[in-house]
């Protein structure tokens, strides 16, 4: 299965695409036609004339996102030893957003605070957010530091 998809999923995921397509035309085109423009435009939106495609659409989305973490987990299952440095560079990130998160303050003043109280957060989503901000910020740093860093080693080669 693996093989055929590498030698062959992106044609398949094309022809699953196009043929969503076809789909959504022929849905529209038979379901609804000039009867759309009719209606008055409150009705528009409560139509179900879209909801095919957007169903299907939605489900070819699952569909790809489930298969990207099953071949993920079975080529780190596959060559572990290979696969090391990709689950260091995990572990670190998650070190950093869990670092990030037992520092993150849950202070409710000021305009974040109005906010904060404005969309009910609680304070562990709070938390979180505030944590992965940080860590997107920590790691944009780092990545900074690292490419001046090899661009001056390499000046110097």
């Amino acid at each position: 299965m693996y093989k055929l998809l590498t030698k062959n999923g992106q044609m398949f995921a094309f022809v699953l695409g196009a043929g969503i397509v076809i789909i959504t035309l022929i849905s529209i085109l038979t379901g609804i036609g000039d009867d759309f423009s009719n209606l008055a435009r409150e009705e528009q939106f409560t139509t179900n004339a879209f909801n095919i495609p957007i169903i299907l659409s939605a489900l070819l989305v699952v569909i790809g996102v489930a298969l990207m973490v099953f071949f993920g987990l079975f080529h780190v299952a596959s060559d572990l030893k290979g696969s090391s440095k990709g689950l260091g560079g995990l572990g670190v990130i998650a070190a950093v957003f869990f670092a990030a998160r037992a520092m993150a303050s849950t202070d409710r003043e000021g305009p974040i605070g109005d906010t904060i109280e404005k969309f009910f957060v609680t304070d562990g989503v709070s938390t979180t957010i505030s944590a992965c901000i940080t860590t997107v910020l920590i790691l944009g740093a780092v990545a900074v530091a690292v490419f001046v860093i090899s661009e001056v080693r390499n000046f110097f080669k």
